[in-house]
Formats: structure tokens, sequence, C-alpha cells
């Protein structure tokens, strides 16, 4: 999906430069390559498993029947019983 993305995106930035849409559309990819490097970087530096180790906390459902009924529980409207 991604991918897909990568390549509509570089289709679209080649489109709208004209002339240097070559460029442009090259440049989509590589850029968002940069980005992710540097926001993993700056994750790293800040301790990128804290977030993690704050989850062990969390129960989920093991059973989509348990997910209905804790939504059920949890949402403010009541269904009445069928007449």
């Amino acid at each position: 999906m991604l991918l897909l993305a990568f390549i509509i995106g570089g289709y679209v930035a080649g489109r709208l430069a004209s002339r240097s849409g070559l460029k442009h559309g090259f440049l989509v990819p590589v850029l968002m390559v940069v980005v992710t490097i540097v926001l993993a970087g700056v994750g790293a530096l800040l301790g990128g498993l804290s977030f993690l180790d704050n989850l062990s906390g969390v129960t989920l459902p093991s059973t989509p029947n348990d997910a209905l009924r804790t939504w059920a529980r949890s949402s403010p409207v009541r269904a009445s019983p069928p007449c």
C-alpha cells in the first residue's frame, strides 16, 4: 500500500513540476526515507521503548464476543430488549 502511495505521489509531483518532473517524482520516496530515518533517530534518542513499556497494563479482549461485551458496557446508548 505504501509503495502504491509512493508511485501515485511521485507521478503527481512529476506532472505538477512540468520541466523537472523526473527529479521531483524521484524525490518523493527519497524524502520519505530521509524523514523516516530522522524520526527514528529522534525516537531512539528520546527513549524509544518507553511508550511500549507504558502499554504493559493495557488488556485487550481475547475474542470478538469479549470485545462486543466490553463495547456494550461502555456505550452510553442502551439497547432495549425486543418486544
